[in-house]
């Protein structure tokens, strides 16, 4: 076997696939599964985790599309592209790709928790807070004579569940004042 690192064997041109191709290959492969595989995946309660499993679940698929383009314009002969250097520099993008994600997850991660966290700690708790439903107060109906013995008019609720309570209420206030 030659030396893969050869610049005389990296720019020969040729179809035909050695043991380093076909492992190439196959990462290529592992990689749009891994890809779909998370793009797919369950999500978590935490947003920029899943931010950037999104982002890091695109760029392994499109790594792994460009990676599987490569094999295919090889095993296809088109001229300039089946020479094996491509596969090489394919492979060193994407191992720069792994080593953004170690350092992402390593450092910028942590900080940007830590700064989610702070400023969550500031609105009293959880970054994910549900909305506690609204209760309805009913005002009590005047009759047409003004005794309140009307029985065709209903009671109109103070506050709604389109939207906060708190907003919906000091609308009705204010409706009420003019």
């Amino acid at each position: 076997m030659t030396n893969p690192f050869d610049l005389a064997y990296l720019t020969t041109a040729t179809n035909a696939f050695g043991p380093f191709a076909w492992a190439f290959a196959i990462l290529q492969v592992v990689l749009l599964v891994v890809g779909v595989a998370v793009i797919n995946g369950r999500q978590t309660r935490d947003p920029l985790l899943n931010s950037m499993r999104r982002q890091m679940a695109i760029a392994t698929l499109v790594m792994g599309s460009v990676g599987l383009l490569l094999v295919v314009l090889r095993l296809s002969n088109v001229p300039f592209f089946n020479q094996r250097f491509w596969l090489y520099v394919q492979l060193l993008v994407e191992a720069g790709l792994a080593g953004y994600v170690y350092y992402y997850l390593r450092t910028v991660y942590p900080r940007l928790k830590a700064a989610q966290q702070q400023t969550n700690k500031g609105k009293g708790g959880a970054s994910v807070r549900r909305p506690t439903p609204p209760k309805v107060v009913p005002v009590p109906s005047v009759g047409k004579n003004g005794n309140g013995d009307s029985s065709t008019e209903s009671a109109a609720p103070v506050a709604t569940l389109s939207g906060n309570s708190r907003r919906d209420s000091r609308r009705e206030r204010k409706r009420k004042s003019r």
